[in-house]
This record gives structure tokens, C-alpha cells and sequence, in this order.
């Protein structure tokens, strides 16, 4: 659903209502508030397609995915910054790193705001990772591929 889809990639991008509608309103000139993107968020308004394109801009992420046009079966997870699948291993490794990152609460005084903004900075520094290891091991994978073929 486009609303939960909305809230997710915002959150996983560290920002809040204001913020993102303070992007929108200095990239496109507009008039967004916090208020319209919180309908949007919570199914109480749907947006015009040419705000959800722009959506797609500020946000990084293909209207597909924002439109769950990308959804095969409802068992599938998206990593949002691909827009592909999740494989097993890497939701095995990102509940580990997200269990050890957990540790860092354990009897402390954490506000569940802050809790909350630590946990989402740490998705996005995971999934940002990972995409970058992948384009680097395609990088060396396809060197190596072209160094044998060339031997």
C-alpha cells in the first residue's frame, strides 16, 4: 500500500514530516505541508501521480515500489534502496546486525524517539552497505571475468 510504502522510505531515510515536506517544497516550488503528507501516510488522502513522481525523485526510489507494483507475493521483502528482493541471507545478517545494535540500549535511559531514530539511521547505513559492497564485488567479478577470458 502506498501509504505504508511512504512512511517506510521516509523513515529509513532518517527524515520527518517537515523535512521531507521542506525538500518537496524547494525542489518543486510547492506547497506540501506536513499535514497532506500525513493523510497520505495514514490512507486518509491519496496524492496526484505527479506528487508521487516527485516522490520518486526526492526519494530515491521507483514509483513501482512506491505504488507496490513490485510485490509478487506478499511474503516478499523489498530492500529499499534496490527495489529488489531480500534474499534469506541478507535478512539473516541484517536481524543480527539489528540484534547487536540493540545492545547499545541495554540498561540505559534511551527516549523510545531516540531508540527510534537510531534504529532507522542504522537500516539505512546497513542497506546503503550492502549496496555498495555489490557494486563493488560486480566491479572485481566482472574484472576477473574479462582478465580470464582475455588469458
Amino acid at each position: 500500500m502506498f501509504s505504508e510504502r511512504l512512511k517506510k522510505i521516509r523513515k529509513s531515510k532518517g527524515l520527518t514530516l517537515d523535512a521531507l515536506a521542506e525538500i518537496y517544497n524547494k525542489k518543486y516550488d510547492a506547497g506540501l505541508n506536513k499535514g497532506t503528507l500525513s493523510k497520505y501516510e495514514n490512507n486518509k488522502q491519496e496524492p496526484m501521480i505527479s506528487v508521487v513522481s516527485n516522490f520518486e525523485t526526492i526519494l530515491d526510489v521507483s514509483v513501482d515500489y512506491l505504488l507496490c507494483k513490485d510485490i509478487k507475493n506478499n511474503n516478499e521483502e523489498i530492500n529499499p534502496l534496490t527495489n529488489k528482493k531480500i534474499t534469506s541471507k541478507e535478512k539473516k545478517q541484517y536481524n543480527d546486525y539489528l540484534e547487536e545494535a540493540s545492545l547499545f540500549f541495554n540498561d540505559e535511559d534511551v527516549s523510545e524517539e531516540d531508540k527510534e531514530f537510531f534504529m532507522l539511521s542504522l537500516n539505512k547505513i546497513f542497506w546503503e552497505a550492502k549496496k555498495i559492497n555489490k557494486e563493488k564485488y560486480a566491479k572485481t567479478h566482472n574484472k576477473t571475468n574479462r582478465d580470464v577470458q582475455n588469458f
